[in-house]
C-alpha cells in the first residue's frame, strides 16, 4: 500500500507541475457552456425589429396597418423608418432595416369595395430571422383583413359610399350601419363562439423574464459538456502508464520491489483524484450560475459514482490495446459516440427515437440525466440512487476487468 501512495504521490506532482492538460479540458465545458448561453440565452425579449414603412395609400385601413406595427400591444416590437419605395429598397439593400413593407396605393378602396388588395414585404436576404418574423406578421394582419372584408362586405362598402360623397353621415346612416354590423356578426357568431379551441397560459411558480437568461442557458449545457471532457480528460490520464512504459520509466519501477499492480492502481487513483476536482470545480461554478439550492449530500456521491465509472471506463480502454495512442483513439471515438446519443451534446428530447432507446446504454445518459435532477429538479440522494448505482456498478466492473489485462501487459512488457 505504501508503494501505491507513493507512486499516487509522484503522479500527482507530475500534474501539479504542468497542470495544462487538466486545465484544458476543464475550461473546455465552461467557455464552450458561456458560448451557448450568450448565442441563445437573450430572454424573453428580442431586440426592435428594423422596419421601412412605405404607405402609398395613406387610408383609413393602412394608417390601421401603420398603427399595428408601432402599437405597444403588439407581440413584437418594430423601429418603424417611414419611406418611399425607392427609399425603402436602398434600405433593405444597404443592410439598414430587417425588411420593407408596402401598403400600395388604392388599398384602402380596394378593400373597402371587396376587390384584390395585397401587402408587399421585401426582406433583406442577409438576416435570416427578423425578416421571416415581418413576414408571417403581415400574414397574420392580412388574414384577419380578409376575414373582415368578407364578413363586413356590405357595411364597408356603405361605408365606402359615405366617404366618397365627402357628406356628413346622417342619424339613419350610422343606425343602418350599425344594424348591419349586428347582424353580420350574429351569423359570424356560430362559427366563432364557443371558439373550437382555445389557449391556455401559466407560469411555474418561480418563473420570470430572467429565466432563459445566458447564465441559466449555459447551465442547462454544462453538465452534458463536463461528462464528456472529463471522459476524455480520464482517457488522457489513463495514457500516462503507456507514455512510461515508452520512456522506460515503468521498467525502472518494476526493477524495485513494486507489484505489477501497483502503478496501475495510482494511475486510477490519481484519474480519480483529478476527476473529481474538476467536477467540484465545475459544481462550485453551476452553484454561482444557479440559485444554489442543490442537495450538497446528492452532489457528492453521483460526483463520485461519475468520476469512479469514468476512470474504470479510461481503464478499459488502455487495457484493450497493445498501443497507448490505440487505446487513446479508440476511446476518444466511443466517448464521442457516447456522448452524440447519451444527451451531452444533443438534448434528449430532440433525439429521434431510436437514439433515446440506445441512450441509457451510455455513460453519458445517467451522468447527465443526474446533474439535471439535481440542479433543475432538485432531487434528493434517495432519488439520485439510479443514477448513482448504475454508475458505480459500470465503474467497478471496468476496473474489475481491467486490471488483470493490465496486469499481464505490464508483465509481458506490452
Amino acid at each position: 500500500m505504501r508503494t501505491v501512495l507513493l507512486s499516487l504521490r509522484k503522479d500527482l506532482l507530475r500534474w501539479v507541475r504542468s497542470p495544462i492538460l487538466p486545465l484544458v479540458f476543464l475550461s473546455f465545458p465552461i467557455v464552450f457552456a458561456l458560448l451557448i448561453g450568450l448565442a441563445f440565452g437573450g430572454g424573453d425579449e428580442i431586440a426592435p425589429i428594423k422596419l421601412a414603412l412605405v404607405n402609398e395609400d395613406d387610408g383609413v385601413v393602412s394608417r390601421l396597418i401603420s398603427s399595428a406595427f408601432t402599437s405597444r400591444r403588439a407581440p413584437v416590437a418594430f423601429q418603424i423608418q417611414e419611406a418611399d419605395s425607392a427609399g425603402g429598397l436602398r434600405l433593405v439593400e444597404n443592410d439598414k432595416v430587417s425588411a420593407m413593407l408596402r401598403v400600395p396605393a388604392g388599398f384602402s378602396d380596394s378593400l373597402f369595395s371587396g376587390g384584390t388588395s395585397y401587402l408587399e414585404v421585401v426582406k433583406n436576404p442577409a438576416e435570416a430571422v427578423y425578416p421571416r418574423i415581418v413576414e408571417e406578421y403581415a400574414g397574420v394582419l392580412a388574414l384577419l383583413g380578409t376575414g373582415a372584408s368578407r364578413i363586413l362586405g356590405d357595411p364597408l362598402s356603405g361605408i365606402q359610399e359615405q366617404v366618397e360623397s365627402r357628406a356628413a353621415p346622417t342619424d339613419a346612416f350610422l343606425s343602418a350601419v350599425s344594424v348591419d354590423i349586428g347582424r353580420q356578426a350574429r351569423k359570424a357568431a356560430r362559427y366563432v363562439f364557443p371558439p373550437a379551441i382555445y389557449l391556455r397560459s401559466g407560469e411555474t411558480e418561480g418563473d420570470d423574464r430572467s429565466s432563459s437568461s445566458p447564465l441559466k442557458v449555459a447551465l442547462f449545457v454544462l453538465p452534458g459538456m463536463a461528462t464528456f471532457a472529463l471522459l476524455t480528460l480520464a482517457i488522457a490520464s489513463m495514457s500516462d502508464l503507456r507514455r512510461e512504459r515508452s520512456a522506460g520509466t515503468l521498467a525502472r519501477q518494476l526493477a524495485g520491489p513494486v507489484r505489477p499492480w501497483n502503478p496501475v492502481a495510482a494511475k486510477i487513483g490519481v484519474t480519480l483524484i483529478l476527476g473529481l476536482m474538476c467536477i467540484v470545480i465545475l459544481g462550485i461554478l453551476a452553484a454561482m450560475w444557479g440559485d444554489g439550492k442543490v442537495s450538497i449530500a446528492g452532489f457528492a456521491v453521483l460526483s463520485f459514482a461519475f468520476a469512479l465509472c469514468a476512470t474504470g471506463f479510461a481503464t478499459l480502454m488502455q487495457s484493450l490495446f497493445e498501443s497507448e495512442t490505440a487505446g487513446s483513439a479508440f476511446g476518444s471515438i466511443v466517448v464521442m459516440v457516447m456522448s452524440l446519443l447519451g444527451g451531452s451534446f444533443i438534448p434528449l428530447s430532440v433525439l429521434p427515437g431510436f437514439a433515446r432507446r440506445i441512450a441509457p446504454f451510455t455513460l453519458n445518459y445517467w451522468a447527465n440525466t443526474g446533474f439535471h435532477k439535481l440542479l433543475f429538479e432538485k432531487a434528493s440522494p434517495a432519488e439520485l440512487l439510479p443514477n448513482v448505482g448504475i454508475l458505480i456498478g459500470m465503474g467497478v466492473l471496468f476496473v474489475a476487468v481491467s486490471l488483470p489485462l493490465m496486469r499481464k501487459r505490464i508483465l509481458r512488457g506490452a
